[in-house]
């Protein structure tokens, strides 16, 4: 098992570990279900919306709770609010990228019809304004312009800046501070990370299978830089390259 790194004081209650992981989850999607419909009747991507939401709301919140973290006389200024950063080896760092980036592509890929049934079955009440996607499937819906302007907004703040803070916020903050439980720590970290995607939730088991192999990874050599990478290769291969031809084709 891996060595804490935080002293017993630094560590969150469970009720706390779980508000944390799960409110800018909850505001984003508060905000979304009030701006969402708006977007969609002016003939914008809904996708535009959480895409401002993130930018003015979301990374400020968890940015702001790592500040507060190191103001706060809770916590030790000696010690750093933003953990696993230890260096490895670039030999070591790149055969764990990788490896942890093609399990999850993998993942994604194989278990899509499992999403697609929850979606269908289990989610089928959520409105169909909420498929963040339909903006690259279905340009011709709305306005002129939008749809490429929403594509550059998105690879800027959905699939760089967003992953880096958040990996920095739910690995490198909220991960150590439940270190407590050893094993169990990223397990839970995922889980929690997965439903804190409350506007998707039909994709909580993929997920969870598809990020367990690279928050293990994290917590077994300490070092936040693989999630960050492969969280970020993760979101522009995903959200914005594969959609190229879809956008500009």
């Amino acid at each position: 098992m891996a060595e804490t790194t935080l002293h017993n004081s630094d560590q969150h209650s469970l009720f706390l570990s779980i508000f944390l992981h799960l409110f800018p989850g909850a505001v984003l999607l508060a905000a979304l279900l009030l701006l969402g419909p708006y977007f969609v009747a002016q003939g914008l991507p809904v996708l535009l919306a959480v895409v401002v939401i993130d930018a003015i709301i979301v990374v400020p919140i968890m940015l702001g709770i790592l500040w507060y973290a190191k103001r706060s006389s809770v916590t030790d200024k000696s010690r750093p609010v933003v953990d696993f950063r230890e260096k490895i080896k670039w030999q070591w760092f790149l055969c764990f990228s990788l490896l942890t980036l093609l399990w999850a592509v993998l993942a994604f890929v194989t278990l899509a019809p499992l999403a697609e049934l929850l979606r269908a079955q289990v989610f089928a009440w959520v409105p169909s304004w909420f498929d963040l996607g339909n903006y690259a499937l279905n340009p011709d819906e709305y306005r002129p312009g939008s749809v490429v302007a929403t594509w550059f907004l998105a690879f800027a703040i959905t699939s760089i800046t967003v992953p880096v803070v958040e990996e920095l916020y739910f690995r490198g903050y909220l991960l150590p501070r439940i270190d407590r439980y050893g094993a169990w720590a990223p397990f839970m970290n995922v889980v929690l990370f997965s439903i804190y995607h409350l506007w998707s939730l039909w994709l909580v088991p993929t997920r969870i299978i598809a990020l367990l192999p690279l928050v293990y990874v994290v917590w077994l050599k300490r070092s936040i830089y693989i999630a960050i990478f492969v969280h970020v290769a993760l979101n522009v291969v995903g959200d914005s390259l594969l959609t190229i031809p879809l956008v500009f084709g």
